[in-house]
C-alpha cells in the first residue's frame, strides 16, 4: 500500500475510532453515514470529473475513495484533494477560501484556485495563464466532517501553454 493512503487510512481509522469512544446513539449514526460515504455510497456521479471528455473516478484503495478536505486555520483556506490512480500521478485539488458554502470563480486572487496535477506536470485555473473555472461548495458540515461541492473549469500548464477542460466534477470528502 502506498504510505500516503496508510496515512491517510490511519488519519480516518483514528478519526471514527475517537467519535465512537462517545455513546450517543447520534455520533454512531454520524460513524454510520461516514463509513458509507467513504465506502462509495455517496451516490451516483460523486467524486469524479470528466477531463478532456474522459469520465474519472476518485481511486479507491480498499474500499476507501482516496479523497479528503482540510482547513488550513492559519491561511483561511480549504483544500478537497482527490487521487485519481493509485500513485498519486493524476490528482486534483480544490482549494478555496474560508470554510462554508458558496460559489467562487477558480482563479489566483483571494486563495481560489482549482488545480490539477498530471502525470508530474502542474495545470492550473489562473487566469494569468488563461485558466478559468468554478467552485460551488453546497455543504460545509463541520459536525459531521463532510465537505460536498462541485466543480468545473479550464485548467493550462504554466509554461507549456496547453490545456485541460473539466466538467461536471462532483465530490463529497471526509473533512480532516
Amino acid at each position: 500500500m502506498n504510505v500516503k493512503y496508510f496515512w491517510l487510512i490511519l488519519m480516518l481509522t483514528g478519526s471514527l475510532m475517537a467519535g465512537n469512544c462517545d455513546s450517543s446513539e447520534n455520533d454512531s449514526k454520524k460513524n454510520q453515514s461516514l463509513l458509507l460515504l467513504l465506502a462509495g455510497g455517496g451516490g451516483t456521479g460523486t467524486n469524479q470529473v470528466i477531463i478532456d471528455g474522459t469520465l474519472k473516478t476518485v481511486y479507491v484503495d480498499g474500499g476507501t475513495p482516496t479523497i479528503a478536505a482540510s482547513y488550513d486555520v492559519d491561511n483561511n483556506f480549504t483544500t478537497v484533494a482527490m487521487d485519481f490512480d493509485s500513485a498519486g500521478t493524476e490528482r486534483i485539488d480544490i482549494i478555496f477560501p474560508g470554510h462554508a458554502t458558496g460559489t467562487f470563480n477558480a482563479n489566483s486572487t483571494a486563495s481560489h484556485r482549482l488545480i490539477i496535477y498530471t502525470f508530474g506536470a502542474l495545470f492550473i485555473s489562473d487566469a494569468a495563464f488563461g485558466g478559468s473555472g468554478t467552485i460551488s461548495i453546497t455543504k460545509y458540515d463541520i459536525p459531521n466532517s463532510l465537505v460536498e461541492g462541485t466543480f468545473n473549469g479550464i485548467v493550462f500548464n504554466m509554461p507549456g501553454g496547453s490545456s485541460h477542460t473539466l466538467a461536471n466534477g462532483r465530490f463529497i470528502a471526509p473533512l480532516m
